[in-house]
């Protein structure tokens, strides 16, 4: 018994984690930076040209309007927004969205990142576990879980949950690689989570020397 409620405590705080960032999706108005995101993907998918928010990476913006390819909201590319000399992406993501049906496209927009809110917990799960135990680990979860800033960015189409995901991704999985490097996948893993991150913002270059700097930590 004891043994299942501690598998079961974790599903069930990363549940109610999921639960709350839905279900509250739709009583969230749409953000500043939401405007420019989600069309701008959904734009890149389409045309395979991102000429629309080059201020960040294009990776969380290509994974928040996946869903939308099964929708197959209007988009008008002949517009002077998107096809002239100086493409604007505030106004032609504003356009984009008063075409369609806002609610549903920030809906399913929003849940990849709601997706990457929970992979998040369980590495905040796992983490505490391995240095601290499961009790610590549980207590760890049940903060995240409840943490109104996490909820609050779970909830939205932009890098900052996003990075926070594969930022804590690169430094666990090079943790585990420095501590016991006959684990050759954990090295793998740091770097398929570095490329993340590089690919979510240009911010993320700053992880390389901190990956240095942990493995004089680690193994000094």
């Amino acid at each position: 018994m004891a043994k299942f409620a501690r598998s079961a405590l974790p599903v069930l705080l990363l549940a109610m984690f999921a639960l709350q960032a839905v279900m509250s999706m739709r009583l969230t108005s749409i953000t500043f930076d939401e405007t420019a995101h989600l069309p701008a993907g959904y734009a890149y998918w389409k045309t395979l040209d991102i000429r629309l928010n080059l201020e960040h990476p294009p990776f969380v913006k290509l994974l928040c309007a996946a869903p939308l390819l099964a929708l197959g909201p209007e988009m008008d590319l002949s517009a002077p927004d998107y096809a002239g000399e100086e493409p604007n992406e505030w106004t032609f993501g504003a356009r984009f969205l008063e075409q369609n049906d806002i609610e549903r496209l920030m809906f399913w927009g929003r849940l990849p990142v709601a997706l990457l809110g929970v992979i998040l917990g369980i590495y905040v799960f796992c983490w505490a576990g391995k240095l601290y135990g499961n009790k610590a680990a549980l207590l760890a979860l049940f903060f995240y879980a409840f943490s109104p800033n996490i909820i609050a960015h779970s909830r939205l189409v932009t890098t900052d949950l996003a990075m926070s995901c594969f930022t804590t991704m690169t430094f666990y999985h090079w943790w585990r690689f420095l501590r016991k490097p006959i684990l050759k996948r954990h090295l793998l893993f740091t770097g398929l989570s570095l490329g993340l991150a590089l690919a979510t913002k240009y911010l993320a270059i700053t992880l390389i020397p901190l990956l240095a700097l942990m493995m004089l930590i680690v193994l000094n």
